[in-house]
């Protein structure tokens, strides 16, 4: 992701080339790939799967929540990659209005007492509202 970031600039979106965007997809893209491959080497680590989970931002919100029932299925509250959803699920991206509220919730009933996991529902409490819908279920059962 360092690549497609420095291919497509760090300025806003205003800045940003119609090359500088298509190298961006590009290499996030090629940066999901490879996380699925990681985890084939150990298929009951999940952190291949969370970092693969950020490059989702580019496409929507149902795809980050495709890559987030992924690493759920091997550690369902697995710290970074509930930091990494709500870091997506922010309305400064594919967030909707009680997307971070419902979240927070399913955090502070579900996690079991102890886990780093529920303290993550503050953080998720702490971001800035969004504009519009909401979220039902943030790990949808195969």
């Amino acid at each position: 992701m360092k690549i497609s970031g420095e291919y497509r600039g760090y300025g806003t979106i205003d800045t940003v080339t119609k090359e500088g965007d298509e190298g961006y997809e590009r290499f996030a893209r090629l940066a999901m790939q490879l996380a699925l491959q990681a985890q084939e080497v150990d298929p009951t680590d999940p952190h291949p799967l969370v970092l693969g989970q950020g490059p989702t931002r580019i496409f929507d919100r149902e795809k980050a929540l495709e890559w987030a029932e992924l690493w759920q299925d091997i550690d369902l509250w697995n710290y970074g990659g509930w930091y990494m959803l709500i870091t997506l699920l922010d309305s400064r991206w594919l967030g909707t209005e009680n997307d971070l509220k419902n979240l927070a919730h399913h955090l502070a009933v579900g996690a079991l007492e102890g886990s780093p996991a529920l303290a993550l529902s503050m953080v998720a409490l702490g971001q800035p509202p969004s504009l519009t819908g909401g979220l039902e279920n943030y790990h949808i059962s195969r």
